[in-house]
């Protein structure tokens, strides 16, 4: 997706939760990518404020998305959700699943 948008150089925000890119596409402003691995409950999700995120021309990448289930819930209603799910099916083969508004 990063690539798709131009961008280089994106990295893992595993350390810091989340990074921000401005972008330059017609109608893509920022990207956000969010890596939840880390965080130990629900509740700190709570606390990063990306919430302020959600406005037309963001997108945002969430791994680790069950931890921000709570939230996610909350802003159901006012954004399209399109959950990617990559499950290892061998050492070079994936299945990719693909469900819109989950």
């Amino acid at each position: 997706m990063a690539t798709y948008l131009g961008l280089r150089d994106v990295v893992s925000p595993t350390f810091v939760v989340y990074y921000e890119y401005d972008v330059q596409h017609s109608t893509i402003k920022k990207l956000i990518h969010v890596d939840l691995y880390r965080l130990k409950e629900e509740v700190e999700f709570a606390h990063l404020g990306l919430g302020e995120y959600l406005q037309p021309g963001n997108i945002m990448c969430i791994e680790w998305s069950e931890k921000s289930e709570a939230f996610l819930q909350q802003v159901k209603d006012n954004a399209l959700f399109i959950y990617i799910d990559i499950t290892y099916t061998g050492p070079q083969s994936r299945h990719i699943t693909i469900q819109r508004n989950f």
